[in-house]
């Protein structure tokens, strides 16, 4: 088993002397952790800002110039060298390049605040690489890292380099020039609370917008927690509403509050952020004073790590020093498919990212990194990944009584075929569990689905859901009705969409949050927000439209703009969805029936708008529903 040069004295050299010569205005920590992000030194200012820091003790002999710099187009044998990156790093004690993993660190960072504050965020961040070393390589490989080039959106990497105590003199305002600054503006309040409850995890504004509990399992959910209790690989389908993501929060809560280190990844990037605040809502629920709550919030952040299934891969590769090998994969992947003129399933480019997940694990695992080991994996919209994650979830297990859960809807796969078997999937035995009751659904709505299947089968062993037998606090029925298209011709119409999205706030009375608009695309979002907002420039708006800000899709008052997909696994009383799906995405069977079951009832009643055109899923809809002129 190999070892890696402990760096903890050195991180803790320097927040001691950034506490000292920052005052006690700032406050400095080592090793902290949050949003799956574990970083060396973290220091804020409620004014002033945020500074994230790097630590690396490098050997004499190292030269950063002396990695291969990675190209998108190269010959083989360049490729063979570059792949050897971190064999050399291993050679120096280091698992991943410390300049990747700032910059990884910082790129982060800069997408969870960026949405926040757009024109004010950056000069109150701050990013630096403190590089211990001694001899004349260390000033070598300071310059050559100032030199570097850096996009203009990126906020600037300091570099400083440490051989003696002298260097260490006046460091913090090297890496924070602002700090004395006494003409610059404040940070941004908005900015702060971000700051406050995505990075410094506040528990006191972490609890403050935790959903309600939601602790009404039925049998067949409980079963299946019982079972991942004593089995140690596990898997669990059902329909939509069926309450599988519930079940996922819970196994999560669980082993939490049990000590234990756990993982879930989901394929869907909008749903990570509930997932994990419905796990911290049922960790703190056994606590009876502020400060039992308050700890448990921490011991979640710390034991849990809750994620994208992309983002995941990348936190690895920057780990261990293979993020440059997959960018340049990624790249190659899409000229590819390019020159191919082939825009549909991704599988090749999952697959090549997936072969390399598997070494960055593997040399992780070599150096007894704590960070890709894990008590319990849970793998949700397992529909939508390949199988060859298996492989990788199975291989970050701790130990033999560690467990592995899959949790799955296979009837809205919207990738593709994903052949989750037996033969391909070692460990597993028997049948799926599987769960068949949706509470969230109008009683009245059922029919409309099964009908619905019937005619447009959206794929194989699809399990329909069947109505709860407990007594309903709701109304039986949700309104149901389409809105047709005025002008055919002229195609797809945003504004029709927009209209539909007011007047059910201003007739119907749904609360703006409780409004939904799926659309097949994300210019088509765009183009309705644009709609809305010639309507009423007042109206907020949470949408999946735009990569930078999807982290926080729902977390908003506003309406909810999404595509099909990024609308997995979310619900709402009122959906408004555009049927005119192009062949072009895939399974359109697949997409619509993703699409309709995202509806959840409420106590005044719920509804469901579909935008007709000239097609067979509005010829069938228009048979089921009741025109609605807006």
């Amino acid at each position: 088993m190999g070892q890696i040069l402990d760096q903890s004295p050195r991180i803790e050299l320097v927040v001691s002397e950034l506490r000292k010569q920052l005052g006690g205005d700032w406050d400095v920590a080592s090793l902290w952790r949050f949003e799956n992000l574990e970083v060396d030194v973290i220091a804020s200012h409620p004014g002033k800002g945020l500074a994230i820091f790097r630590v690396a003790t490098l050997p004499d002999g190292f030269l950063f110039s002396d990695l291969p710099r990675p190209t998108i187009q190269e010959d083989e044998s360049k490729r063979a060298a570059d792949s050897n990156v971190g064999d050399l790093l291993e050679e120096f004690g280091l698992v991943g390049n410390p300049r990747e993993q700032i910059e990884f660190w910082r790129d982060q960072v800069q997408q969870m605040l960026e949405p926040t504050a757009p024109k004010e965020f950056k000069q109150f961040l701050f990013f630096g690489l403190v590089i211990f070393q001694s001899g004349p390589n260390g000033q070598t490989n300071v310059d050559f890292i100032r030199a570097q080039t850096h996009n203009i959106k990126d906020v600037r990497i300091r570099t400083e380099l440490v051989q003696d105590a002298e260097s260490l003199v006046g460091i913090a305002k090297r890496l924070i020039p602002s700090n004395d600054a006494s003409t610059e503006s404040r940070m941004p309040s908005e900015l702060w609370k971000k700051i406050q409850i995505a990075i410094l995890g506040d528990p006191s504004l972490i609890i403050e917008q935790l959903p309600p509990p939601m602790n009404d399992f039925d049998s067949d959910q409980l079963r299946f927690i019982k079972r991942v209790a004593s089995e140690r690989f596990s898997r669990l389908q059902g329909p939509a509403g069926s309450g599988k993501t519930t079940v996922v929060a819970r196994l999560a809560a669980d082993a939490v509050l049990r000590g234990e280190r756990v993982l879930v990844v989901s394929r869907n990037k909008s749903i990570c952020p509930m997932i994990k605040a419905r796990v911290r809502r049922y960790v703190i629920e056994s606590a009876k004073e502020k400060a039992e709550q308050y700890a448990l919030i921490r011991q979640t952040e710390s034991c849990a790590t809750i994620v994208h299934q992309e983002i995941w891969w990348k936190l690895v590769f920057a780990q261990s020093g293979y993020l440059k090998e997959s960018n340049r994969r990624y790249a190659s992947s899409i000229n590819e498919r390019g020159r191919k003129g082939s825009d549909k399933d991704d599988k090749e480019t999952e697959l090549n990212q997936l072969e390399l997940l598997v070494k960055a694990v593997r040399r992780l695992k070599r150096y007894s990194n704590r960070s890709v080991l894990f008590d319990l994996v849970i793998v949700d919209e397992a529909q939508n990944m390949l199988v060859e994650n298996w492989t990788a979830m199975k291989m970050m297990l701790r130990s033999d009584q560690s467990r592995a859960v899959i949790v799955a809807d296979r009837s809205q796969s919207l990738y593709g075929d994903r052949p989750w078997t037996d033969t391909r999937m070692q460990g597993f035995s028997g049948p799926w569990s599987r769960l068949s009751r949706s509470h969230r659904f109008p009683r009245n709505f059922f029919t409309l689905i099964h009908e619905f299947v019937k005619l447009f089968p959206p794929g194989e062993d699809v399990v329909l859901p069947e109505v709860a037998s407990q007594d309903e606090l709701f109304p039986d029925d949700a309104y149901i009705w389409f809105v047709e298209t005025k002008n055919k011709q002229a195609g797809w119409q945003a504004d029709l969409i927009a209209k539909c999205v007011i007047y059910m706030r201003d007739v119907e009375m749904y609360q703006p949050y409780e409004i939904a608009f799926l659309v097949a695309s994300n210019e088509r979002g765009f183009k309705v927000v644009k709609k809305l907002l010639d309507f009423d420039p007042k109206l907020e708006t949470s949408t999946t439209f735009n990569e930078e800000r999807r982290l926080e899709f729902g977390l908003g008052l506003g309406v909810r703009g999404s595509t099909v997909h990024s609308y997995a696994g979310w619900e709402s009383p009122c959906l408004i969805i555009d049927l005119d799906v192009p062949s072009i995405l895939g399974n359109p069977n697949a997409l619509i029936y993703s699409a309709i079951t995202r509806l959840r009832k409420r106590m005044a009643g719920s509804a469901l708008v579909f935008i007709c055109g000239d097609d067979s899923y509005s010829d069938f809809f228009r048979r089921h529903s009741k025109q609605l002129i807006v």
